[in-house]
C-alpha cells in the first residue's frame, strides 16, 4: 500500500506526515493486501457562512475493483482527515463484503 499525501496552501511538517501515515495504515490494515494506493488531498475553501472550510478527498485504488473515493468537510485538518478515512473504511468493508 502506497500513501500519497498532498495539501495545497499549507506546509505540512514531517511529524504530521508520519502521523497521517500511521493513521491511514491503522485504518486500512485489514485491507492492506488488497489496496494499491491511497491518495489524500487536503484543500481549503472559503465559505460565506463558516469562514474557511477544510476539504479532504481520500481515494483508495484497488486492483481489479472500482476505486473508492470519499470527500469530507470540516474546520480542522486532522478532524477532516479522520472523518474521511473512517468513511472510506466503511465503504471498503461494504465493497469487499459485496464482492465475497
Amino acid at each position: 500500500m502506497k500513501l500519497n499525501f498532498r495539501a495545497t496552501g499549507k506546509r505540512i511538517a514531517e511529524a504530521t506526515k508520519s502521523q497521517l501515515s500511521r493513521l491511514a495504515t491503522n485504518k486500512f490494515m485489514r485491507y492492506a493486501a488488497h489496496i494499491r494506493k491511497v491518495r489524500i488531498d487536503v484543500d481549503e475553501q472559503p465559505c460565506q457562512r463558516h469562514g474557511m472550510l477544510t476539504i479532504c478527498k481520500v481515494e483508495v485504488l484497488l486492483p481489479g475493483l472500482p476505486s473508492v473515493s470519499v470527500r469530507a468537510k470540516g474546520k480542522n485538518m486532522m478532524q477532516v482527515i479522520k472523518r474521511a478515512l473512517r468513511d472510506s473504511e466503511l465503504l471498503l468493508a461494504r465493497q469487499f463484503n459485496r464482492a465475497a
